[in-house]
């Protein structure tokens, strides 16, 4: 029996090694900032403890649309062009040390008689081109501009309305897109979005959050793809959240390089003279 999951991550090393590519499967990610959720504050949720978590897991849907070049591709690329992706995610679980550990189910989803969820939305852009990962043909996709937000969805419907937002998410950061392996059966792959600018709408939900300065990452897989120009693209994604160092500790790390810098060049000057 082929171990799938084995043969992915082989194909995503030989991909990333030939291509020079940033992208990692989900679980390759090590930013995992401790987080204080209230779940108290959820409308018709009773009074209840409050819990410690630093990672959130649910499923998406999206709708991709791919816009071939009317061009020619750059060397080695099958065919090229641009994207658009409009998604949306359902979260019913949060994970602890590290995205190890499940919350118990008592402390989310069930927290008031008709239970919660929170919703996700993505929209993001950029470009693609084909090209063989190894000898498996390959999508390889560069995020160029996305936009985030999360709600609680606390009449579980997947609507919006009179829903609680609970931040928002924005300025893509150089390095996101995603990896869809077009050669195997079924198309699989992984995808990263990194957000450098999170804003924190609901305070009370999320309060350690809501003091800090961070950046979110969500990452997942690809289960499902169906269609062509226009796909249907479902599967799992985490979104993790990284505090932004402080203006005077980046300021004190600049110092530090610049002082190693200075000593290796005494070092060298010292070599020469000797």
């Amino acid at each position: 029996m082929i171990n799938t999951k084995k043969v992915l991550r082989n194909l995503l090393t030989l991909a990333v090694a030939g291509l020079g590519l940033t992208v990692a499967p989900g679980t390759a990610y090590a930013d995992f900032l401790d987080f204080t959720v209230v779940e108290s504050v959820v409308p018709g949720s009773p009074l209840g403890p409050t819990f410690v978590a630093d990672d959130i897991n649910g499923k998406y849907r999206e709708t991709l649309t791919l816009t071939p070049s009317a061009g020619p591709c750059a060397p080695g690329q099958l065919a090229c062009g641009t994207f658009s992706a409009t998604a949306l995610a359902t979260f019913g679980q949060y994970f602890a040390n590290e995205g190890t550990t499940l919350i118990p189910a008592s402390l989310i989803g069930d927290a008031e008689p008709d239970g919660y969820t929170i919703l996700g939305t993505f929209d993001s852009v950029g470009t693609y081109f084909d090209t063989l990962c190894g000898p498996v043909p390959c999508r390889i996709f560069t995020g160029t501009s996305a936009t985030g937000a999360l709600y609680l969805d606390d009449e579980q419907n997947g609507n919006f309305a009179g829903d609680i937002q609970i931040a928002t998410a924005s300025n893509l950061q150089p390095g996101s897109g995603g990896i869809l392996f077009t050669g195997t059966n079924p198309p699989t792959g992984s995808f990263n979005l990194v957000f450098g600018t999170v804003d924190v709408l609901f305070d009370a939900y999320w309060p350690t959050l809501a003091l800090l300065q961070v950046t979110a990452t969500a990452n997942g897989d690809f289960d499902s793809v169906v269609g062509a120009n226009v796909q249907t693209i479902t599967g799992d994604v985490d979104i993790r959240f990284a505090q932004v160092p402080e203006p005077a500790t980046l300021t004190m790390l600049g110092l530090g390089l610049a002082g190693v810098a200075r000593l290796r060049k005494r070092r060298q000057a010292k070599n020469a003279i000797v």
